[in-house]
């Protein structure tokens, strides 16, 4: 079965999608002739590379601040091809609007949104009205969605009209991430893990780590970049906390298992997010972890395995709750529920479900 698969960006890029479509990619790669259609807006990266079994295709693309992702000569290529199935990643972004406008009568079109309802600022909410009415026709077209949780299906439910579609989670490589109990008694580092956007509430995070210096010796690890890095690094400046908080920018890989190794608890105090993969990750590591009720944050709530946020995040409510683990007043499921419970999440099983739609 030839199998393309079209996303914004791919590896060497660092993302909840560009990971999830690695993982599911190499694993059929074994067994099936796998692609990826993706754009390069610099135009550095190898236009075709080999990558662990999967032949990946770039090409340049028009990315205001990093967003949209609009690609003529990926739509072009497309329009070239014959093959099974193409699979596409991400509503918010042209280049699965190009695969359903390029694909052919006989190709199975499978489409996975990543769909949190907003858009990252004012003026990208605003061309997002626009791109709606483009848009929704994908949700018409496409002969079945995936949708990562149940929080993300129910907001498409809201706004689009789901035909066919199946919940298959996102997940990590269990083999990356372990627990290591040294020296996790005493609660000292947190962190933060994701893009650097205002909606993430990352400053918010920032004030609840002023409250409680003054009482406790914490530090706090942001890891990643974005467009609200110098707003985050200017409030740090403002509140003195340069030596209570470190921007480690962005982190390879291979290289987040040992940061969470090192840090205690995870705080994703994020307004919205179709699924949020760090939770899965922290977890499995072994980690307390602090989340708004998005994406899969509520099922992990509901069965106590992390501690609830208001929505939208405050630093008051932060602090007051990070104060609480740290003094150790939260009881959470026990280590072998919770691991028996994210066995969910495993690429292992994951892409087998994947597998089973191309086959369909």
């Amino acid at each position: 079965m030839k199998i393309i698969q079209v996303c914004p960006r791919f590896y060497p890029y660092i993302g909840g999608v560009e990971t999830h479509v690695y993982e599911i990619s190499k694993r059929l790669a074994k067994k099936h002739e796998v692609y990826v259609y993706t754009t390069d807006p610099t135009g550095k990266l190898p236009k075709v590379e080999l990558i662990d079994g999967i032949e990946v295709k770039r090409f340049r693309s028009f990315a205001p601040n990093e967003s949209y992702f609009f690609s003529p000569g990926l739509y072009s290529a497309l329009k070239k091809e014959s093959c099974d199935v193409i699979h596409a990643h991400l509503y918010h972004a042209f280049p699965a609007i190009e695969a359903l406008f390029a694909r052919s009568n006989s190709t199975k079109l499978i489409f996975s949104p990543y769909f949190h309802g907003k858009s990252h600022t004012k003026f990208r909410n605003f061309l997002f009205n626009f791109y709606h009415l483009i848009g929704k026709r994908i949700f018409q077209k496409s002969d079945i969605i995936i949708c990562n949780s149940e929080y993300e299906k129910n907001i498409l439910e809201k706004i689009f009209t789901l035909k066919k579609f199946k919940i298959i989670p996102l997940g990590i490589d269990f083999s990356k991430f372990t627990v290591n109990n040294k020296g996790k008694q005493r609660i000292k580092t947190i962190l933060y893990i994701g893009r650097l956007e205002k909606y993430k509430g990352i400053h918010n995070l920032i004030k609840a780590i002023y409250l409680l210096r003054k009482d406790y010796d914490i530090h706090l690890k942001i890891i990643g970049e974005g467009p609200y890095r110098r707003n985050l690094e200017n409030l740090v400046k403002k509140l003195n906390l340069v030596n209570n908080v470190v921007f480690l920018g962005k982190v390879d890989t291979a290289k987040i298992a040992s940061q969470y190794s090192k840090a205690e608890v995870l705080v994703s105090p994020s307004l919205h997010e179709s699924f949020g993969i760090i939770l899965i990750e922290a977890l499995k590591s072994g980690l307390i972890v602090l989340s708004t009720p998005v994406g899969i944050a509520p099922f992990l709530i509901k069965n106590n395995m992390i501690l609830e946020l208001k929505i939208p995040s405050d630093h008051v409510d932060i602090a007051d709750k990070l104060k609480k683990v740290i003094d150790n007043e939260i009881d959470f499921l026990d280590n072998r529920t919770k691991n028996h419970l994210l066995n969910r999440y495993s690429y292992d099983s994951i892409y087998k479900e994947i597998e089973a739609i191309y086959l369909e």
